[in-house]
């Protein structure tokens, strides 16, 4: 099994998407089969979308981001942990390398855990981000 690595975020708009897209790319142009997940977004937001094209992915999009809710959540509509690992299990055995957006509804430390994947950090520079730094840096810690 290849390279499998989760990228999150000191916030939100640091630039998450356009680091996978970027990596994901450069792996593809290397001949690297890559795979890509955002296992929970909103409808109006296009970062799924921009992944599995950087990549050239053909996959299903109710793989690569198999829950898409609006901006509010319910308690009722928490994502199916088991459910995001069947759906990552399938993208990776078909891929040498999978690159896991993270998601805002899902503690990103949990779904490293859960997946077994390696961080990327994606560190915002505006004031106050050496200490989301270290916060996430710090959790990442503890998860692992």
């Amino acid at each position: 099994m290849g390279r499998q690595l989760l990228i999150t975020g000191t916030g939100a708009r640091v630039g998450k998407t356009t680091v996978g897209c970027a990596l994901g790319f450069a792996m593809r142009a290397r001949g690297i089969r890559v795979g890509v997940m955002k296992p929970v977004d909103t409808p109006e937001s296009h970062d799924a979308q921009a992944l599995a094209l950087a990549v050239g992915s053909i996959m299903p999009m109710e793989l690569i981001c198999p829950y898409r809710y609006s901006l509010t959540l319910t308690p009722g509509d928490a994502p199916d942990l088991s459910h995001i690992s069947k759906c990552f299990r399938k993208i990776a055995a078909q891929n040498e390398v999978v690159l896991v957006e993270s998601a805002g509804t899902i503690d990103f430390a949990d779904l490293a855990a859960m997946l077994n994947l390696e961080v990327i950090v994606v560190v915002g520079n505006r004031p106050g981000c050496m200490d989301a730094t270290m916060l996430t840096m710090s959790a990442a810690r503890a998860a692992d």
